[in-house]
């Protein structure tokens, strides 16, 4: 599988990073945390910060979870003090209101994504190094190549989501309750559509009528549940590459009729 199927694998391993930290953190946030015991957590939580440093707390903090094998551990353990951190948030705001509320309505701005998918990143290029390791030693190399290629994507990702961050905190702060950050959503939307036609065609897989129905039929979902479109994505990618390569070891398996 690791050697065969490593394009296949590695973006699995991505979807489901992602996804998973976000249900992680939805449950942690939903742990009730003692007045006391919240109250210092908030207090550790920056409160005036820059774009720089919003990215050097992001960078340094996730790096860890690049480690061959571990990684993945430090990604939860991540994820749990975030959710916890979430609840204390919710629990001494004005009026208090439910973690899990809190971080879905978070989830709501594209720079939560960013971060998380940049730590999915980090996941995914420890996983393979370490599955390269055990199975595959003929290739590390090649893998070595792409886990330079994870760190260069990380930064870029925890820059950019930096960025998004700052300039939505500075525009809630000069006009606050303004819907203006989370029209972000609707290029969103465009992009994830451009990105699925594009992973498609490099991919050289087929998208029928009722691959399109079904996401189409995802995405008008999002009219009410906006949280869950880059896991609606992430999602149908994965069933497109899996999907292709199940073709191919059917068209391989079946050989043509020699001709008479």
């Amino acid at each position: 599988m690791v050697a065969s199927r490593k394009r296949e694998l590695r973006f699995t391993i991505f979807a489901l990073a992602t996804i998973g930290q976000f249900f992680l953190a939805m449950v942690t946030s939903s742990i009730p945390v003692p007045a006391d015991e919240a109250r210092d957590i908030v207090k550790q939580i920056p409160t005036s910060i820059d774009t720089l440093g919003i990215f050097k707390n992001n960078l340094l903090v996730a790096l860890p979870t690049f480690t061959p094998g571990l990684g993945i551990g430090w990604l939860i353990i991540i994820m749990w003090n975030t959710g916890l951190a979430i609840s204390s948030e919710a629990m001494l705001s004005t009026p208090p209101v439910p973690g899990w509320f809190s971080w879905v309505t978070i989830s709501f701005f594209p720079f939560f994504w960013l971060e998380i998918m940049a730590y999915s990143v980090a996941a995914t290029a420890g996983l393979m190094a370490f599955l390269t390791i055990l199975f595959d030693r003929k290739r590390l190399r090649q893998e070595a190549s792409r886990f330079v290629l994870g760190l260069v994507l990380y930064a870029l990702l925890l820059y950019n989501a930096a960025q998004a961050e700052y300039d939505t905190i500075t525009t809630e702060r000069m006009t606050p309750g303004t819907p203006i950050p989370l029209l972000g959503w609707g290029t969103n939307v465009a992009i994830g559509m451009v990105a699925i036609l594009g992973f498609a065609l490099y991919q050289d897989i087929r998208v029928t009528r009722r691959d399109w129905s079904i996401l189409l039929g995802l995405i008008a979902i999002l009219l009410f549940l906006p949280f869950i479109y880059v896991i609606s994505v992430l999602s149908f990618m994965a069933y497109l590459l899996w999907r292709n390569a199940r073709n191919q070891n059917v068209g391989m398996t079946v050989a043509p009729t020699p001709l008479q």
